[in-house]
């Protein structure tokens, strides 16, 4: 019975870390992990006991991946991941950014940046998503 116990864990453990990763139906990560968690405690392959006490014990972890998710969100607010990626583009000799426009979305506000000539950019803000050029 124990190894039917360990094989349903593991394959709702699989199960929901393929959820995390591939996002079906664009459901967003903590959703399949919940699930995946609740679902262990539902069928009671893991008591409400052990699983307080793994939560208990998850502080360390909790504060890492909080501070992980917010330096991540920081460096792309602030362009980081389009400056890397914009790298071996240089060095090829190719264009930084396709027909020298660029369009971030910030939240509800759209920034576009037209780059010219000696890498001066000119940059307009607009809060409809439908009107990028107002």
């Amino acid at each position: 019975m124990q190894s039917h116990a360990a094989a349903s864990i593991y394959l709702i453990a699989a199960l929901s870390t393929a959820g995390v990763i591939l996002r079906p139906f664009n459901l967003a990560e903590a959703v399949w992990a919940v699930a995946g968690a609740a679902l262990l405690v539902a069928l009671g392959l893991i008591s409400i006991p052990d699983t307080l006490t793994g939560i208990a014990k998850g502080g360390d972890v909790y504060l890492f991946l909080f501070g992980m998710m917010l330096l991540a969100e920081i460096a792309r607010v602030e362009g980081l991941f389009d400056w890397l990626a914009a790298v071996p583009r240089r060095r090829l000799g190719a264009p930084a950014v396709s027909a020298d426009l660029r369009r971030r979305h910030r939240g509800d506000r759209f920034s576009v940046e037209r780059r010219h000539g000696g890498g001066a950019h000119a940059r307009s803000h607009c809060f409809l998503p439908s009107r990028p050029h107002c």
